[in-house]
Formats: structure tokens, C-alpha cells, sequence
């Protein structure tokens, strides 16, 4: 599946959107797009990795005020009732 996705983020005094395309294939999914602070866009990439009660994704990207990308890894937990 391919997946256009679009997020509004609120920063300190703004809004910051960003937007890409995300591919999903057997829980697995990479994705590309660029991000907006303040007035510099930059791109965005990573790609996560689904199980039965959890999400894996990694991601890097760049800040404004940032010289390198940095790498951020988030686990989304789901519980089921």
C-alpha cells in the first residue's frame, strides 16, 4: 500500500507541518517526506516494523539549528480490552 500522510506538529510559537509518502508491505513500512520549523524544510525518513501489540519505528531527521540528522526511535505500545 502506498500512503500519502500529512501532520501538523505544534512547536513553540507555530505550527509546523510535514508530509510524505509512506509504502506498507507485512507490518513492515519506509517512508520519505520533509518537514517544516520555522521557515527551513528538511527531509524526513525511516521505517518502522509492526508486531500483535507493538510498533517499532525509526526515524531520522534534521532540526533546525541541527548541523546532522539525528536518529529517534519510538515504541508504540497497543493494549487491547
Amino acid at each position: 500500500d502506498l500512503v500519502l500522510k500529512v501532520d501538523v506538529r505544534r512547536g513553540k510559537d507555530e505550527y509546523n507541518p510535514s508530509f510524505g509518502l509512506e509504502v506498507h508491505s507485512g507490518g513492515k513500512s519506509v517512508r520519505g517526506g520533509l518537514y517544516r520549523e520555522g521557515e527551513e524544510f528538511t527531509y524526513t525518513f525511516g521505517f518502522s516494523y509492526s508486531i500483535s501489540r507493538a510498533i517499532f519505528d525509526f526515524a531520522f531527521e534534521k532540526r533546525s539549528g541541527d548541523d546532522d540528522y539525528r536518529g529517534i526511535l519510538s515504541v508504540n505500545l497497543i493494549s487491547i480490552q
